[in-house]
């Protein structure tokens, strides 16, 4: 974009914030000054992670089109009547719903001129909708974030050591063997998912924990399933708790018990899943500081139960505050192309200090995933745990939305494509965050075989 076109076109705004023409500019990697200045001179703006929504006189919105940036042109947008809709799973799946445009998306939040029902609320949140406010950011791209905010190290050797044990081709093996379980919560097979999925941590040293507990599901169904926890215990402060986690449930395009309907759910989540078994495989050798719970929950799909479940029985025994943080994976592993992007999603509360931190695991230990911060969280399993004040943050591809076999029974390994890629990557930052937060230095490295 022309500095000076772009200088031109945004003089002189005026400080109101209702109904004003307004463009869609994208933004992606052109950097902070260049968003900073976009903001500063628009009457009001809203970012939404590779986008920019800037309103501003007709005039200089003229001017700005000559740009190859910008997306789309609104005559007149008023920023009340405009919503964040969740896109996640576990939500609204109804006609209207879906039938909704998205303007842009911002994480997996699509921002939406806000249905009649919703306008009526005068509050923030009205079930899967979320009024906006302007001059706000609800995802942002890391490269567009200045660099006082992104401060990169140099790799930690200790943190180094731990990262390279992930191995790519052994986490699309345990994928694989999830996705060859028809994993519904509805159905059968996802006992033989547990039991495997238990005998996995079994055979890593864990102590193997299956909580069950009941839902309601489709038609008032009562159902009956396990979360499967893995527990190294920390050899330091073994009070202090980190979650690894990730749902191993899976679903029908319906959400329904059909019977016969399958669901492999290669990538949504057993990726995930088989990333937090990854994960446990490259602890092995390392027993950390803090205790770490790896955590695989079942009933995500029909309403984060499994995470609720968990987050609920700590808060319950009053010892939830324990839990530094909760890092949740789910669907890790597709890409529709080179562009290795990540979403790093938690809510406002904590973006401040986990966005950082995440952002540096993934800057150096895995540069090269392009990294998308969204402070607006919904629809998966970090959810229970930031809903009851804990830090927490869920890794996901950034291709999410665009994965044509999600929900479907194509969600097949074959189709998840660049997984190696994708996966490994997202695998190498969550490694290194594990080390940190779990803290692996100066470890006793055991004389012991490493699981398979």
């Amino acid at each position: 974009m022309n500095a000076a076109l772009l200088a031109l076109a945004l003089a002189s705004p005026s400080a109101a914030a209702g109904p004003s023409p307004a463009a869609l500019v994208y933004i992606s990697n052109v950097g902070p000054a260049r968003v900073e200045t976009l903001k500063a001179n628009a009457d009001w703006w809203i970012e939404l992670g590779d986008t920019l929504l800037v309103a501003d006189s007709a005039a200089r919105l003229n001017l700005l089109a000559q740009s190859s940036r910008v997306l789309r042109r609104f005559d007149l947008l008023d920023p009340a009547q405009l919503a964040l809709q969740s896109r996640g799973c576990g939500q609204d799946d109804s006609a209207l719903h879906r039938a909704l445009e998205p303007i842009a998306m911002a994480g997996r939040f699509a921002l939406v001129q806000a249905p009649k029902p919703f306008v009526r609320y005068p509050t923030a949140q009205s079930g899967d909708y979320f009024r906006v406010q302007v001059n706000v950011s609800y995802a942002r791209e890391l490269a567009n974030v200045a660099p006082s905010e992104n401060v990169q190290r140099a790799p930690d050797p200790l943190v180094s050591a731990v990262v390279e044990r992930v191995s790519a081709s052994r986490w699309f093996a345990a994928l694989g063997t999830l996705a060859s379980f028809n994993r519904s919560s509805y159905g059968l097979e996802i006992d033989q998912a547990r039991d495997w999925l238990a005998q996995r941590f079994s055979a890593l040293g864990l102590q193997v924990e299956q909580q069950t507990f009941t839902f309601s599901g489709s038609g008032g169904v009562q159902v009956s399933v396990e979360n499967v926890i893995g527990m190294q215990l920390g050899r330091e402060f073994p009070n202090e708790w980190i979650v690894v986690g990730g749902h191993y449930d899976s679903r029908n395009i319906n959400n329904t018990p059909t019977g016969t309907a399958l669901t492999p759910g290669a990538e949504d989540n057993a990726s995930g899943c088989a990333g937090v078994l990854e994960m446990a495989r490259v602890l092995y050798r390392t027993p950390p500081k803090r205790s770490v719970f790896f955590v695989c929950y079942a009933g995500e799909e029909q309403g984060l139960h499994g995470g609720h479940a968990h987050a609920q029985r700590w808060q319950s025994q009053g010892v939830l505050a324990q839990l530094r943080v909760a890092l949740i994976m789910d669907m890790i592993g597709f890409s529709a192309d080179s562009d290795l992007d990540v979403l790093l999603e938690t809510n406002a509360t904590h973006a401040a200090t986990l966005h950082p931190r995440w952002s540096n695991y993934a800057s150096v230990y895995a540069p090269e995933l392009r990294v998308v911060l969204s402070n607006s969280a919904s629809g998966s399993d970090h959810v229970p745990y930031l809903q009851r004040g804990r830090p927490s943050i869920l890794t996901i591809e950034n291709d999410w939305n665009v994965y044509s076999h999600y929900h479907k029974s194509t969600d097949l390994p074959a189709n998840v494509s660049n997984a190696s890629a994708m996966g490994g990557a997202i695998l190498k930052m969550n490694a290194a965050a594990l080390a940190v937060e779990a803290d692996t230095s100066e470890s006793i490295w055991l004389d012991r075989f490493e699981a398979d």
